[in-house]
């Protein structure tokens, strides 16, 4: 995916890249905050994403075959500003939110319909987000984010609550969870730095070789880790095959590395270019690819009921008729408009 990184800006497109053929292909544009974090489940690519339009109390999601694209959405009980990442895990769909509450959210019907499963209670005033998720034994771990809160970041889902991981250490955040070698490698970041820990889901310890490192992310391959580490001047590709003793296995000059992952045994590299664009680094084509899932049909979304539109004007008449009341009575104009735009109607075109 190609995004502007580390900076607020409405863009990001999907290409796919055929490591055989070597050939690229444009899939997709998301009007999104940078890019989410997708899952692969039952063969289908699930992708999340912010519309900042649009999404504003509702998650928004992508789902394609390779082939067609479907838009989804899904409401919770606490508003979602933001949906940042999906997660397969046996046989259901996770979903983590970010907002004045961060949810984590579980579909078992492909997507269709949703339910939280738990919430994060953080500081009043404060915003928390979900930014990474993985699994460890059956066990689903989260990364959080949380403004004006110091505590522990990295959480698993026990007894239908998020709590602490054991002996992670407090701080501002948890991200790029990677589960590698019966452990959960996290980025954590406090108020200094962003470092390396890992745990085995009893004890936590931090990974001193990658100390100062300034690693932004992780992925894992059959037989070794691999981390990468940026600067505005170039970057590293490191390896590990025990988690603990590290080696350089590339430096990048000008390059910048942004993302890292492990394909079919092979390693590829995203990286924001030193000519502001996007690049991506692997083996040359023809490269090896993996026997992948067959995709399930695509999921039938349930069909929304019929707005009665002759109600819906009729509120928003009231409402406009009487606008001083309506505010005053905690009424938003948002709330009555975006049903009748939903219509996609002549009639309501026209009325409105």
């Amino acid at each position: 995916v190609n995004s502007v990184k580390h900076v607020d800006h409405n863009s990001a497109d999907i290409y796919s890249y055929d490591p055989h053929s070597g050939a690229v292909r444009y899939e997709r544009h998301l009007f999104s905050q940078d890019a989410g974090r997708p899952t692969v489940h039952h063969g289908l690519l699930y992708w999340p994403f912010e519309d900042a339009r649009f999404s504003v109390g509702r998650g928004e999601f992508m789902v394609t075959d390779g082939h067609a694209w479907q838009w989804r959405e899904f409401t919770a009980r606490r508003r979602i500003l933001h949906l940042h990442a999906l997660l397969s895990h046996d046989g259901a769909l996770y979903a983590g939110s970010g907002g004045f509450t961060a949810t984590l959210n579980r579909s078992d019907d492909a997507g269709v319909t949703w339910r939280q499963v738990t919430e994060h209670r953080n500081a009043p005033n404060s915003f928390s987000r979900i930014l990474s998720l993985t699994t460890l034994g059956n066990v689903v771990y989260a990364g959080l984010f949380a403004s004006s809160e110091r505590g522990v970041k990295l959480q698993r889902l026990e007894n239908g609550t998020l709590g602490a991981v054991p002996d992670w250490p407090a701080g501002e955040s948890a991200d790029a969870l990677t589960r590698y070698d019966g452990r959960v490698y996290a980025l954590h970041q406090d108020a200094t730095e962003v470092s390396v820990w890992r745990t085995d889901g009893n004890a936590s310890e931090p990974v001193p070789a990658l100390a100062n490192a300034r690693v932004r992310a992780l992925a894992a391959g059959a037989d070794a880790l691999w981390a990468i580490a940026a600067s505005n001047r170039g970057g590293v590709l490191w390896r590990s095959s025990d988690g603990r003793e590290w080696r350089v296995a590339q430096r990048f000059d000008r390059d910048e590395p942004v993302d890292v992952t492990v394909y079919a045994g092979q390693v590829y590299v995203g990286m924001l270019g030193a000519d502001g664009r996007g690049v991506l680094f692997g083996p040359p084509a023809p490269a090896p690819t993996a026997r992948s899932q067959a995709p399930r049909a695509m999921p039938e979304a349930s069909p929304a009921p019929e707005p009665d539109l002759s109600q819906l004007l009729a509120e928003l008449d009231r409402a406009l008729a009487e606008y001083a009341g309506f505010v005053a009575s905690g009424g938003r104009l948002t709330a009555l408009l975006a049903p009748i735009a939903a219509a996609h109607s002549d009639a309501a075109a026209e009325a409105l």
